[in-house]
């Protein structure tokens, strides 16, 4: 028996049947929590969307406006591509500096704190597989605020400059090529600091990361609002474009974004009748850079994972202590105008809120974008 118990081998299924099983998992729970949302909170699903329809709208038109305002006030056109591309590339530098950050926040909750990943690790799959399956809803989380804010801003320039029809086509792919980088990047930051440093709270980790970008966009607004005088002058434009030439780093997905779109809204008024071809090369890079990023996100983890897991469990189990916490106490001291059992539902409340770092980290990225 021993003899037969030995020459037995333990299969696993092949890859190819574990990302279907997985796949299914998505949609089943895709399917039951929107059926969630409309049995229970339909009301509360409505008044979002609404007002996020509300936003998009009033981003949209003042994004409109803002490059009309460019189009009339600037009229040579070189300066003005020019401005319009340095735009670009700060935008989207911001948006991957916060996304990396906020990405390793979200990746931490999703992975660490779920009970879902306890169960998944019970289960006769792979880490590599648990892995991807996290940071498919990492990027889903992470997708959201790109599209609220960037979005009305390139539909509004591609209205504006009036752009192809293929720059809309082309909006998706780039879009998500690019935030699956950050995602990755963050996700690797996150199980490498959980298998390096298990006691290290999130919450500091990323007070240090929040801290480190809001000194970044103060010393760029500092760098940005000196001479501010004679704005859309042609010497202001000229000061203005060189100091935003920081933000033009050719070996940044920022950059790979930014001249890809822009290639693809002016490819009928380039040098080149088929200059969309140049929008194509670097969609192709971005993808192919977004396929590098997650497999080694997915090699990584498949090795980290389960002794990051055991690591930050073990401290988690012992950490939490009973009391309020003295954070929740100022805060219940400047809520003294109102009542007492209001008192206790927005301490409620704040305490959800602070304990989440999905939550916050999002207010963080929203509002650092606007």
């Amino acid at each position: 028996m021993a003899a037969g118990v030995g020459s037995s081998e333990v299969r696993l299924i092949s890859p190819q049947r574990e990302a279907q099983l997985f796949g299914r998992l998505r949609r089943r729970t895709f399917q039951a929590h929107v059926r969630g949302w409309i049995e229970e909170s339909l009301l509360r699903l409505a008044v979002i969307s609404v007002l996020c329809l509300v936003f998009w709208i009033a981003l949209f038109a003042s994004f409109a406006e803002g490059f009309q305002l460019l189009e009339t006030a600037i009229a040579h056109v070189p300066t003005r591509a020019t401005t319009v591309q340095h735009v670009f590339n700060v935008f989207f530098l911001t948006l991957l500096a916060m996304l990396t950050v906020s990405s390793a926040v979200i990746f931490y909750g999703v992975v660490f704190r779920g009970e879902e990943t306890r169960v998944l690790l019970t289960l006769p799959a792979t880490a590599q597989r648990i892995v991807l399956y996290k940071l498919q809803e990492t990027t889903l989380f992470s997708c959201w605020g790109f599209l609220l804010i960037g979005s009305p801003m390139l539909i509004a320039y591609g209205i504006v400059a009036a752009a192809p029809w293929y720059y809309y086509v082309m909006l998706p792919p780039f879009v998500v090529a690019f935030v699956t980088i950050p995602t990755s990047v963050g996700a690797l930051l996150c199980l490498g600091g959980a298998y390096l440093m298990p006691s290290l709270r999130v919450h500091a980790m990323t007070i240090l990361c929040v801290c480190g970008l809001l000194a970044l966009l103060a010393f760029g607004w500092l760098l940005l609002a000196a001479q501010s005088e004679d704005m859309l002058t042609a010497e202001w434009l000229s000061r203005m474009n060189h100091r935003l030439r920081f933000a033009e780093q050719r070996l940044l997905p920022s950059w790979w974004l930014s001249a890809g779109l822009l290639e693809a809204a002016h490819a009928h008024s380039g040098p080149l009748k088929y200059a969309w071809s140049s929008s194509v090369l670097l969609l192709g890079v971005l993808i192919s850079n977004a396929l590098l990023f997650s497999l080694l996100a997915a090699k990584v983890g498949g090795r980290l994972l389960r002794p990051a897991y055991g690591r930050i469990s073990s401290v988690v189990a012992a950490r939490r202590k009973g009391g309020t916490s003295r954070l929740d106490r100022i805060v219940e001291w400047g809520l003294f105008p109102f009542t007492a059992p209001m008192r206790r539902l927005l301490i409620k409340d704040f305490r959800t809120f602070r304990r989440d770092p999905v939550q916050w980290s999002q207010f963080l990225i929203f509002f650092g974008l606007l």
